[in-house]
């Protein structure tokens, strides 16, 4: 080998546990479980969408550096996708009752804004 560990993706993984259990064949659950065990086998981490976390970067201006809230306002870490996009779609349009929260939201599409919900959705909650 060149000195490079092997990365095994889940979803490569998920595809061969699927195929194996359309075989009917126990000893295809006991390989994908082998993989998983192997020294030197690393796992690929879920894709990072780095622009996003750049555009949610700038709510840390209010929300707090780690977006657990500040004072008056909410903390977004860990919250539902689609409740936090749904947040900001109200707000884009005018329907939700802040200050400034409505300037920001008009500066994405909603594509963009549920990439940004995403990124909080995948914190930890506080």
């Amino acid at each position: 080998m060149d000195g490079r560990r092997p990365v095994v993706s889940l979803k490569s993984l998920a595809g061969l546990l699927c195929a194996g259990i359309g075989a009917g064949s126990a000893r295809w659950l006991h390989a994908i479980a082998s993989i998983a065990l192997l020294p030197g086998v690393a796992f690929a981490a879920p894709p990072i969408d780095r622009q996003a976390e750049l555009w949610a970067a700038s709510c840390a201006t209010c929300h707090s550096g780690d977006s657990r809230g500040a004072g008056a306002f909410p903390a977004l870490a860990g919250r539902d996708a689609s409740e936090l996009l749904t947040l900001l779609l109200r707000q884009r349009a005018g329907q939700a009752d802040t200050t400034i929260m409505h300037q920001h939201a008009r500066g994405f599409t909603e594509a963009e804004l549920a990439r940004i919900a995403a990124v909080f959705a995948a914190r930890p909650k506080p």
